[in-house]
């Protein structure tokens, strides 16, 4: 399988969202090997330091302007190098999900952020709530699947230089997939953080089973599912 994934958040050294796609890709290159993972990335400009740790493994590749040939922004283009690269699903943070996947029948994961518009009105402008709801509904509508809920158990914290490894298995329970994720540290195998993330599928706008999610994921779930 070949996936796609929205770079821009990860190429931030701040923010949860970009830590969260950071960690998604590098457990997902460590686990599932045989399958590759594409970031696009908006532009040259950002320092790719942040995903380094993700480049050293053969399966994940970085696709900018440079290498791609898509501008800033240009949805259009970045669908095209989707369709040219084998994409078969595409995952996208917050509200960067190209228009268009749909028609070259690409599936699309959406994981949405915090909403801190929504749990906290008093820090933003009637017109930033706009602006936000009308991308954040706009992204809904080019979606199959969304990551409807996560929960982060944090155990022991890493310090700088601390090397750890994950380990991740999926199960399906109902309508949702869940996907659950340990992080150990390396030195003495301490538990840092328990997680669980759970995905649900729309179909027709609507909470429902897919039967090309199951398929997809078929091979991957785990017996203790």
């Amino acid at each position: 399988m070949v996936i796609g994934y929205s770079a821009k958040h990860m190429l931030e050294e701040e923010g949860l969202l970009g830590l969260f796609g950071r960690l998604t890709v590098e457990a997902m290159a460590e686990h599932f090997q045989h399958d590759d993972y594409i970031l696009y990335a908006p532009d040259t400009k950002n320092d790719t330091t942040c995903i380094n740790n993700l480049l050293v493994h053969s399966s994940v590749h970085l696709k900018t302007p440079h290498s791609s040939g898509f501008g800033n922004d240009n949805s259009k283009a970045i669908v095209q190098a989707t369709h040219r690269h084998g994409v078969q699903v595409f995952h996208g943070l917050a509200t960067d999900i190209p228009e268009g996947l749909e028609r070259n029948g690409i599936a699309t994961v959406l994981t949405v952020g915090n909403l801190l518009h929504k749990h906290y009105p008093e820090r933003y402008s009637w017109t930033e709530r706009f602006f936000i709801n009308r991308a954040f509904k706009k992204a809904l509508k080019s979606v199959d699947a969304v990551v409807a809920r996560m929960n982060l158990q944090y155990k022991v914290p890493l310090q700088c230089d601390d090397e750890f490894f994950s380990r991740l298995w999926l199960e399906k329970q109902g309508v949702r997939y869940v996907f659950h994720q340990d992080i150990f540290r390396a030195k003495d195998e301490k538990l840092c953080l328990k997680a669980t993330v759970e995905l649900v599928c729309l179909i027709n706008g609507k909470l429902g089973n897919s039967e090309d999610y199951d398929k997809a994921f078929e091979k991957y779930f785990s017996p203790q599912g």
